[in-house]
């Protein structure tokens, strides 16, 4: 009994010492949580009041800038600011090159795209996706 005690006694320290860290993870968690129900439930709704050929467009769409999206680099300006802060001055013209570069490379992307979707005579579906990505 005496070792159980001592482990809950050290895990309760452990919690104290590391509150405000605890806190911020479960609040994060907490976020991500309500993003999914909100991302379920936008979906339900939308299945519901767009027809089929809509509905598989808006997929199409959202799959497309899904498979773009990690080339605009999305984290790079609070890096940057965090790097600045502790003085590494000299990042931010490699991450502004970076950044374009996976930029004219997304665009790219989604020319090749449009220039498929123009093959099959659809050229809506492109040019929604590149006003989002935009």
């Amino acid at each position: 009994m005496p070792i159980i005690k001592k482990q809950l006694k050290d895990a309760l320290s452990y919690v104290l010492k590391y509150k405000k860290v605890i806190e911020d993870f479960l609040y994060m968690y907490f976020v991500v949580i309500i993003q999914r129900i909100l991302g379920f439930a936008v979906t339900f709704f939308l299945v519901r009041a767009l027809s089929q050929s809509q509905f598989a467009e808006y997929t199409l769409i959202i799959g497309y800038l899904s498979l773009l999206a990690p080339f605009s680099f999305p984290g790079i300006g609070n890096a940057l600011m965090q790097s600045t802060a502790r003085g590494y001055n000299s990042l931010y013209p490699l991450a502004l090159k970076l950044t374009f570069l996976g930029t004219v490379f997304a665009g790219l992307i989604l020319l090749i795209l449009a220039y498929v979707h123009s093959i099959e005579g659809d050229y809506s579906v492109t040019l929604k996706a590149s006003l989002f990505f935009a």
